[in-house]
């Protein structure tokens, strides 16, 4: 299982328009309930962001990863969202997050869920580089292209 192969085009948003962790939460759980890829917004937006205030999923330079389970689910949900001026997501390093990596899984699908979750901790240990990489990407393809050559990269041990 690859990454590079669970995003879609039609799910990374090139340029939020929010400044708040909140605030974006709130922006790509819209995004995904007007995509009729989930059911209960409030419910998807509290668990993200009571899952944020238990501890922050900013996990390196620039890059976050908001995660939660739902009971309405049926198949796991992946979403990038990039923010080119960066937000303050409560990071260890108290630099502002550019990069977001949304997962939404199924509750009955606990090791789907971590799975995911370690290819993209895996993925975001390149940190700052990747994070520039993604932030100047021209389109969305681009951006999926970056994520396999890391993926690439990676596994080749370079």
């Amino acid at each position: 299982m690859r990454l590079s192969n669970l995003i879609k085009k039609e799910l990374i948003i090139r340029e939020v328009n929010a400044k708040s962790r909140d605030g974006i939460i709130r922006e790509v759980v819209q995004f995904l309930k007007k995509k009729e890829l989930i059911g209960n917004e409030k419910e998807i937006i509290n668990k993200l962001i009571e899952r944020e205030n238990q501890a922050t999923t900013a996990v390196a330079d620039g890059i976050a990863i908001p995660h939660c389970k739902s009971k309405n689910l049926e198949e796991p949900i992946l979403a990038l969202a990039v923010s080119k001026e960066g937000v303050d997501f409560n990071s260890t390093n108290k630099k502002p997050t550019h990069i977001f990596f949304f997962l939404i899984t199924p509750e009955d699908q606990p090791t789907k869920h971590l799975q995911v979750l370690a290819l993209i901790a895996h993925i975001a240990k390149k940190g700052s580089n990747l994070v520039k990489k993604i932030v100047e990407a021209k389109n969305e393809q681009d951006i999926i292209d970056i994520i396999k050559e890391e993926e690439f990269t990676r596994s080749e041990g370079k």
